[in-house]
């Protein structure tokens, strides 16, 4: 039988960027907390007002596409830290371990005991100053990973030289006004409250960024406070997660928490399109929720949002009824399933309108934080600020609220880098991963990246140096996240880890559950998948909210089975596009990316070997014929040329048939 070996040549990706400065440079890491992409820049809400962040964006390199490892804090913050993708960590949901104690959730029993974070390479082996202020490693009322016992700064182990943290959101004053007030307003487990602007003082980001800002102004006058030595500043900010008792001043103007008002102020945008007479809700489907809806009833998708019920309207309403004289007036003439509608998507509303001024209150404190760095053009003008969420966040698209789905919503976050050394703008569509900070963060001090014992790599991301010089330069890599819930064994699908695959255009998801099985039986042997596909657009222009499931269609079968391959245990795992493996059939098949398009050249097929022919045959991702022909070797082989630059970007298979041979030689296909 013959065979065809199939080559791709691949363009390196890890060409340093930056000339190195005899100075390193200082880091400010600053990391929210169920962060969407509703910020300035990001156009994920056209009323959000981040004017701070924007000008980190206007001076840095802004990724439109980043994904977190998981849509939760603690197995987002664990991956991110660590460099370690959450199939080695092991951490896929919010019950930590041991807050206190990092380490202990790596241990040669879960065969993960090597474990190494950002702030402790950049400490032990670049010389940094490593400072942590309130929640960066998940835990935000202790000292996780902190030598708390050793007094000298310059000679601590673990990952911090210092750590500050604060008190739970919990203990602010605003959350004692708020409850005084009433804890009923918001959706389920997720209240709201405007709180007087005067407690802003009192809340914990707040004094965040005043330790922060403290530590800069005595950095530029003693730094040998600091070891002599370049810092390393992770800076977590608690807001915009729950509850959103914000400061007055940060809501939008529509915001109406008299539900009985006559008349009554709707305080959503009834007519589509500016000027806007009030809040923009999240778009939806016609009908609404019906993405939702086509989704399996007892599907691992639904048990996931319904960890969070807050999508039956009149169920909302009604529990707020209990606490009121019933249903508004509203306006004469409305049945009550209309008021009963205007009723919840005005509680919606309010939520929305909180979520928004939560970001706005977080981008004032990093504005805060900004204006301290201006006053000190020494330390700013050799500092790179990242801006992260741990993960995104849901505000009732697919009913959903909140995080823990694998839905772009909760899987997305926004990724800013600004280097003050050369500031200059930058936008990359690419597909990059949050493991790919550690390397980043490395790559940028001039500190090598840490091994395993026998001398292996251990980090499992790849530096975004080459995209801060070229937002454009090739990078096609498709990136995982995971969750399993670990909150409750009787939801579907606990059993098993979930997962998303997300490339340039596509998105596919992956549950596993033990179907009819469940609750009783947890057999990976009997595992059956329920799956998602989306196909979101390289420029988010097709369907950017998951709108359309295409999984089901054959059609798309071989966009599913390329994006599995990158799932752990599979070939392509956290690997960029590489070599093909040569086909022991006289059939071989080359997938190609075309992203984007126009492309700089042309796909040139080469065949080696004797006399004889070849089939060449190129696909779209349906499976529809682009191109079909035969090359009809000689002594010296023969080469086609196929113009890629006609196609439009997406995945596209090179399919090769060899013919006839009488000497029965193989022939050789490069590509």
């Amino acid at each position: 039988m013959y065979r065809f070996s199939v080559m791709m040549l691949i363009i390196g990706l890890h060409t340093s960027v930056f000339c190195q400065t005899e100075s390193k440079p200082n880091f400010i890491f600053i990391i929210l907390d169920d962060g969407n992409d509703w910020l300035q820049g990001y156009n994920g809400h056209p009323q959000a007002q981040t004017k701070n962040i924007n000008f980190l964006e206007k001076r840095g390199t802004t990724f439109l596409n980043a994904y977190c490892s998981a849509p939760q804090c603690a197995p987002s913050r664990t991956s991110l830290i660590s460099g370690k993708d959450c199939y080695y960590t092991q951490v896929y949901h919010n019950q930590y371990l041991k807050c206190s104690s990092f380490r202990d959730n790596f241990k040669p029993g879960l065969g993960n005991e090597v474990v190494y974070t950002i702030p402790q390479i950049l400490k032990d082996s670049g010389n940094y100053f490593t400072y942590s202020i309130s929640k960066v490693m998940h835990c935000h009322d202790n000292y996780p990973d902190y030598d708390i016992d050793n007094p000298d700064m310059c000679a601590r182990a673990l990952s911090w030289s210092k750590a500050l943290t604060l008190p739970d959101t919990y203990g602010e004053m605003p959350v004692v006004y708020a409850y005084g007030v009433s804890h009923e307003m918001g959706v389920y487990e997720y209240p709201y409250c405007a709180v007087p602007d005067s407690m802003e003082q009192f809340m914990e980001d707040y004094i965040a960024t005043d330790s922060a800002i403290s530590f800069l102004h005595d950095y530029s006058l003693h730094p040998d406070n600091y070891c002599d030595k370049p810092f390393f500043l992770a800076l977590g900010y608690r807001r915009p997660h729950n509850p959103l008792y914000i400061p007055e001043k940060y809501f939008l103007p529509y915001h109406n928490e008299d539900y009985y008002s006559v008349p009554y102020d709707i305080p959503y945008d009834v007519v589509a399109g500016a000027p806007y007479t009030g809040v923009v809700m999240p778009p939806q489907p016609d009908p609404v929720w019906s993405d939702y809806a086509a989704l399996p009833d007892s599907g691992v998708a639904h048990a996931l949002v319904e960890a969070h019920p807050v999508h039956e309207g009149v169920l909302l309403w009604s529990a707020y009824m209990q606490y009121t004289e019933g249903l508004p007036e509203i306006m004469a003439g409305l049945s009550d399933v209309q008021r009963q509608w205007i009723m919840q998507e005005s509680k919606r509303a309010n939520m929305v309108m909180a979520y928004l001024a939560s970001l706005k209150y977080v981008d004032a404190q990093i504005g805060r934080l900004i204006a301290a760095l201006k006053a000190h053009p020494d330390i700013m003008n050799n500092t790179v600020v990242v801006l992260i969420s741990d993960h995104g966040f849901s505000l009732g698209e697919k009913t959903h609220w909140k995080k823990s789905a694998m839905w772009e919503t909760d899987i997305r976050s926004p990724l800013i880098i600004t280097d003050f050394r050369a500031p200059v703008k930058r936008i990359s569509p690419r597909t990059v991963s949050f493991l790919d900070l550690f390397p980043t963060f490395l790559d940028l001090a001039d500190v090598p990246a840490p091994q395993f014992p026998d001398g292996s790599p251990y980090l499992d991301g790849y530096s975004l140096t080459p995209l801060l010089a070229n937002p454009m330069a090739p990078w096609t890599r498709p990136v995982i996240s995971a969750f399993k819930n670990g909150k409750d064994p009787a939801v579907q699908g606990s059993c098993f880890v979930q997962y998303s695959v997300r490339d340039a255009s596509w998105h596919y998801i992956r549950y596993e559950t033990n179907g009819d099985d469940f609750p009783e039986e947890c057999d990976d042997a009997s595992g059956i998948y329920e799956e998602e596909l989306y196909h979101i657009g390289a420029n988010r222009n097709i369907d950017p909210n998951e709108w359309n499931n295409l999984a089901d269609d054959p059609g798309y079968a071989y966009i599913k089975d390329y994006l599995s391959s990158f799932l752990p245990g599979e070939e392509n795992y956290l690997q960029f596009a590489k070599e093909a493996e040569p086909a022991e059939e006289d059939i071989s098949s080359l997938q190609l990316l075309v992203y984007p398009n126009p492309t700089s050249g042309i796909s040139n097929v080469v065949l080696r070997g004797s006399v004889g022919d070849a089939h060449i045959t190129l696909l779209d991702a349906l499976g529809n014929i682009i191109m079909s022909t035969t090359i009809v070797l000689d002594a010296d082989g023969a080469m086609y040329a196929y113009d890629l630059q006609g196609l439009p970007a997406g995945l596209y298979f090179l399919h090769l048939a060899q013919g006839m041979n009488d000497t029965g030689e193989e022939i050789m296909v490069i590509h």
